[in-house]
């Protein structure tokens, strides 16, 4: 039900920029016919309904998922707004309030996003409580009506009650028109043809779709407004339907009959649909003045639905915020560019537009042969020309690719993701690249510097037998064998107990852990202070995923930590939040370890 919830949450967001829209648009389409402020609010239904849209480099909504459905168990949880200046003030307090903590049992933001989903439930049914309360109210008063003769009824159904004081429709399926016995019969034609028109618009049907999707997105405070302005638009539109055709005596004999009917109601409801009921005072003013729209007004109110439709009702192209990061193949080719860039035969990998400039970016990829020997070969396109080129042994896959501050200058640096597929086993690397004046400058990978022992893509890992209980914190003094986890780089360590993990191992049927579990529990094997007792898992780092750390852009790598016991002694992940410096170095800002559940 929390997918539902964030779902439910990214739509109303995304239909916010919508409203506005809509909303800047009826003021601007004041002379338009009233049935276009409907057909606006029309778009907005659709947009609140569906759990999809089109793609379109036309888009102006800024970012189509701004809070990840799979924020509740990131380690560095943050947003996508589609707008610079909102990630910055936001993902920062996101991530120092939510990130969760090695002693925490529970991810904090599960705990925020279940209990969030918990209110909008209790919402969504007070809502819908309210309104089939209001409806059974209105059922009942009007129980004692009395149906209104044909030949002034006309071929509609027609009510008169004692209990009410305005006239109003009741009823989806089969809606009636229900009169007060005071309306006096200059008034009951109007009264009927007004209503009449709200039968053959729709309206039974489209007032109530309005308060359901309020009470799905009552959370929204732009929804509240869109369903204040949609009820008074359905009875301006209603009333332009009456007089359209008649003379201004008409008009005059009609304002007077809503003036008659009119209702001050101050609560928000589903139904009923009632003659006096929205915006007396604004929908006379609009009669009395009313002069059919010109043509040129009509054309230009539709180009704007048109406009309205491509610009709001679709998706920008990709995601600008993946929640994988990038990559970076092996090479040896430090010029960029490229001169030799591969031909459009190759395979074309569309990246999106990360820096939003209208311009899709992509990669064209194919293997070479030679000496019957493989080198995949990939052009990275940016803006239509090629910035970069790589070569790998193994085929690569690649994601989408985003802009990011990581060196604290103000200008984004461009990241690409790509993949090298290395059997079963996940690896990931990374290209960073820094526009600058005479071009694309790569800024300093893990395999330039760094060096681990087995992998060139990750960070320099080193995990070491511990010296005492102050290594790791609120532990029994003896109690536990405790192990270092350090980075090169970086001046702090991450401790862990080890006790536990392995006498759980010592009670296995692999014979090889089991052996290697003896070793630790029970002889001196890795008893010594500073004993290399572990490293980095196959193959490197596993995944990369941006983040903010102490207010500032990173990315954090995971690697896997192994044991003695190799690939399938795995104690955890340790996370490597880092970023760059001012001359394009790679520094770590923290270290952060994830034991295995």
């Amino acid at each position: 039900m929390s997918t539902i919830f964030l779902k439910i949450l990214n739509i109303g967001i995304v239909a916010g920029w919508l409203i506005l829209a809509v909303i800047i648009l009826r003021l601007l389409l004041k002379k338009a016919p009233k049935w276009v402020s409907c057909l606006l609010w029309a778009l907005v239904a659709v947009r609140l309904l569906l759990p999809f849209s089109v793609e379109s480099v036309l888009s102006l909504v800024p970012s189509s998922e701004v809070i990840p459905e799979t924020i509740a168990t990131e380690q560095a949880p943050v947003i996508d707004s589609g707008i610079r200046a909102v990630n910055n003030a936001v993902n920062p307090v996101i991530t120092k309030n939510f990130a969760p903590k090695i002693e925490d049992s529970v991810n904090p933001l599960q705990i925020a996003v279940s209990v969030a989903t918990i209110v909008w439930l209790a919402g969504v049914a007070g809502m819908l409580v309210y309104s089939l309360i209001s409806y059974l109210t209105l059922r009942k008063r009007v129980s004692a009506s009395v149906p209104v003769p044909s030949e002034k009824a006309g071929a509609k159904r027609v009510f008169i009650c004692d209990e009410i004081k305005s006239p109003f429709i009741l009823g989806i399926f089969k809606p009636t028109i229900y009169i007060p016995s005071s309306l006096n019969e200059e008034n009951l034609q109007f009264v009927i043809a007004h209503e009449t028109a709200h039968l053959k618009r729709h309206d039974n049907l489209w007032k109530p779709l309005g308060f359901l999707l309020l009470s799905v997105y009552w959370f929204h405070p732009l929804c509240w407004i869109a369903y204040i302005l949609l009820s008074k638009d359905i009875e301006s539109a209603c009333d332009e339907k009456v007089i359209k055709d008649k003379d201004r005596n008409y008009l005059a004999l009609y304002s007077q009959a809503l003036l008659d009917c009119a209702l001050q109601r101050k609560r928000i409801s589903a139904c009923p649909l009632a003659f006096g009921e929205n915006g007396v005072k604004s929908r006379v003013k609009g009669i009395l003045n009313y002069k059919k729209p010109a043509f040129w007004i009509v054309i230009a109110a539709i180009l704007c639905l048109i406009a309205v439709t491509v610009c709001f009702l679709t998706n920008p192209k990709k995601k600008e915020l993946p929640n994988t990061v990038l990559a970076k193949t092996e090479t040896e080719e430090e010029e960029i560019p490229s001169e030799d860039p591969l031909s459009e035969e190759g395979e074309k990998t569309e990246l999106g537009d990360p820096d939003r400039d209208g311009t899709a970016d992509y990669i064209l990829s194919r293997a070479v042969e030679e000496g019957g020997n493989y080198t995949f070969l990939w052009d990275l396109y940016f803006d239509g020309e090629v910035i970069y080129h790589g070569e790998n042994v193994l085929p690569c896959y690649f994601d989408e690719a985003w802009f990011t501050d990581l060196d604290g200058d103000g200008k984004e640096e461009l990241f690409v993701p790509v993949s090298p597929a290395v059997n079963s086993m996940p690896q990931t690397q990374f290209v960073a690249l820094k526009k600058t004046g005479s071009g694309w400058e790569e800024l300093e990978n893990t395999d330039v510097g760094y060096e681990s022992d087995q992998y060139t893509n990750a960070f320099p890992l080193h995990v070491t037998r511990g010296k005492s209980t102050e290594d790791v914190t609120n532990v029994e003094e003896n109690s536990g064998i405790y192990v270092h986890i350090t980075c090169d780089g970086y001046d702090r360590f991450v401790g862990y107990d080890i006790k536990e993990y392995y006498t759980g191992l010592y009670n296995s049927e692999d014979d090889v852990l089991k052996s290697v579990a003896n070793d630790i529990l029970y002889t001196d094997k890795y008893s010594q202070p500073g004993t290399d007792i572990g490293a980095p898992a196959a193959w490197g780092i596993w995944e990369l995923k941006r983040a903010s750390y102490d207010g500032k852009d990173c990315i954090i790598a995971t690697h896997g930590i192994e044991g003695p016991g190799g690939k399938f002694d795995i104690w955890g992940t340790a996370d490597v939040y880092f970023n760059y410096d001012k001359n394009g170095k790679i520094q770590v800002l923290n270290l952060t370890f994830n034991p295995q559940e």
